[in-house]
């Protein structure tokens, strides 16, 4: 697994990446208070052929925390999202959001359809 910090417009986020080398793509989006580690005990599971990465969100585990509120607002976060998979070169996969980040996939998944094959939520 491998740890990676990308800047997105002005802020540092971080992320795990498992089996990066791996054609098919999951994106995991933690819950309020969690981070990119709550999903590490369910990507064990997945075949070496699946690409996992699990981010943290905005002010969550190791991104970056910044003081402006609006940074936080729903449109923000879907920019950041949108700014980090095109960074990391991700244009088709499954969104999985777990709770907070189900409401991020959601909202995302109604914004930017195209590169989404599959919407998991979660609570």
């Amino acid at each position: 697994m491998e740890q990676l910090v990308v800047n997105v417009r002005g802020v540092n986020v971080s992320c795990t990446i498992a089996n990066k080398d791996a054609v098919n793509t999951l994106v995991f989006l933690h819950g309020f208070t969690g981070s990119a580690n709550t999903w590490l005990p369910i990507i064990q599971y997945f075949p070496q052929t699946v690409r996992c990465i699990s981010i943290d969100l905005m002010g969550h585990g190791q991104s970056d925390s910044p003081p402006n509120p609006i940074r936080y607002e729903m449109n923000e976060q879907l920019l950041d999202l949108k700014a980090l998979l095109t960074a990391l070169d991700v244009t088709k996969f499954t969104l999985v959001g777990y709770s907070m980040g189900g409401r991020i996939a959601l909202a995302y998944a109604l914004s930017y359809p195209d590169g989404i094959t599959q919407l998991i939520l979660e609570s």
